[in-house]
């Protein structure tokens, strides 16, 4: 990850496109290595039902608050004046190459390994192992209602600076929207943590995509004619940290849900796979960013949507018509909403509560003792 990250960010004079595709697709790459037992040990450190709910909340917490420090960073520097683009982005090189050592040893000297319940391997086979997952029903459903959840949260983040600058012409205030968006993540996690100790993850899970498509759904209002640039811009900023509040529930509740199932699986075939799940779930995740991406491009290009037309010839022959700008509002407000009320169905009859996780765990402590 250092070395693609310095790669990619610390480029030649003149790179070729081969250069730029090969390190963008070893740094994807190296985060996979990273991120598939950085999941699967973080859904290990606990057996409880909300323990593990802490440890996911604090995890999101920490990675968003990261996003916000990574967008921050150039954009502070170019306030000040610290130069030109290019060495922006080697300061950013530097620290992160810095940074990841140092925080990587802090967390293998301080975070001990789980204690290993299961030794037994029965089921060796791969295809046979999937098939096992497949009949995880609970873990089926979570997935469902994750990908909905996360096709929307793709669509909104594929077409938002495009609604931003061309429909609402205000390009200049995006920045620091998406700042607010980012901020209002990190404060909404506990919140969200809190909700799901007392109502049950799945339950909280609900409420906070009915909190997003609730302010999703007033984006069109900012259109309406006649209406005040400083009540397009307030009006933007405050809708898009009303939707951030519920950003990082989405990621922190859902992979609590899927640390719980795993121990169906435990339970049932006394076989530890949760790496096998997160990597699936890895799986899934990057598929359905990127098919969410194609969707909501293609589908306001379709409708005739020019990114590099002049916002302010907009409902002129040389801008972007009425028909293609109002096919950007929709799916940059009403189509992600959709997608994700669409699973509402599969997350509330979830059937995972906190007293049958906690019977499942009894029986695989059971199962690990008959054969110590």
């Amino acid at each position: 990850m250092m070395l693609s990250t310095y790669m990619l960010f610390v480029p030649p004079n003149t790179p070729s496109l081969v250069y730029v595709g090969f390190w963008i697709v070893m740094v994807y790459f190296a985060y996979t290595l990273i991120g598939l037992p950085y999941f699967a040990w973080g859904a290990e450190l606990s057996n409880t039902y909300d323990g593990r709910s802490t440890i996911t909340a604090w995890r999101e917490q920490f990675m968003l608050a990261g996003t916000v420090v990574a967008t921050s960073l150039p954009i502070l520097l170019t306030v000040f004046e610290y130069g030109a683009i290019r060495q922006v982005v080697f300061v950013e090189a530097i620290i992160i190459c810095v940074m990841m050592p140092i925080v990587m040893a802090l967390c293998t000297a301080f975070v001990p390994e789980p204690r290993e319940l299961r030794v037994v391997r029965t089921v060796t086979d791969f295809r046979s192992r999937l098939k096992i997952i497949r009949r995880n029903g609970p873990f089926m459903r979570i997935l469902i209602g994750y990908t909905g959840s996360l096709i929307a949260g793709a669509m909104d983040g594929a077409v938002s600076f495009f609604f931003c600058k061309h429909v609402l012409n205000q390009e200049s205030w995006f920045a620091f929207a998406l700042l607010c968006h980012l901020v209002a993540a990190v404060i909404g996690v506990p919140t969200w943590n809190a909700v799901g100790k007392r109502v049950g993850k799945h339950r909280a899970l609900v409420y906070a995509i009915i909190w997003y498509a609730a302010w999703a759904f007033c984006m069109p209002l900012l259109t309406i004619d006649a209406t005040p640039v400083w009540v397009v811009v307030t009006g933007f900023v405050f809708l898009q940290s009303m939707k951030g509040l519920s950003l990082g529930a989405f990621d922190a509740l859902s992979a609590s849900m899927a640390t719980d199932v795993v121990d169906i699986d435990v339970a049932r075939t006394g076989e530890q796979r949760t790496g096998l799940y997160f990597s699936i779930w890895g799986v899934v995740k990057k598929f359905a960013g990127a098919f969410a991406a194609f969707v909501a491009l293609t589908g306001v290009g379709i409708f005739g949507f020019d990114a590099t037309a002049n916002p302010d010839d907009a409902y002129t022959a040389s801008g972007n018509s009425a028909g293609a700008l109002l096919a950007l509002t929709l799916g940059y407000s009403f189509l992600p909403s959709m997608f994700k009320l669409s699973v509402l169905p599969y997350l509330w009859r979830y059937p995972l509560t906190a007293t049958r996780q906690a019977r499942i765990h009894a029986r695989i402590e059971r199962l690990a003792a008959a054969r110590t």
